[in-house]
């Protein structure tokens, strides 16, 4: 898609964002999953699963271990919390 070599995308990957494709692609998963869960308005009737599935994961399992590795808070608290702040606003 780029018109590049895979092993040159995946070493400036690497360099640039200090990780792997994969591990770079759940992070963009992850900030998404995280802007819609902040986006009552829009998302507000979704569940944590569609929520998921709507940023192209799969595996809930997984999906839990890494929203949890980067934000330090599980889905279901994450979600709770944004509803309480959109509640207070």
């Amino acid at each position: 898609m780029v018109g590049s070599n895979i092993r040159y995308i995946s070493i400036a990957i690497s360099r640039f964002a200090n990780c792997d494709f994969k591990a770079l692609l759940n992070q963009y998963r992850i900030q998404e999953a995280c802007r819609r869960m902040n986006d009552v308005e829009h998302y507000g009737r979704y569940t944590i699963e569609a929520i998921a599935k709507s940023v192209g994961v799969t595996s809930r399992t997984s999906f839990i271990q890494n929203f949890k590795k980067q934000t330090g808070l599980t889905p279901s608290a994450y979600l709770k919390f944004a509803r309480e702040k959109a509640e207070a606003n």
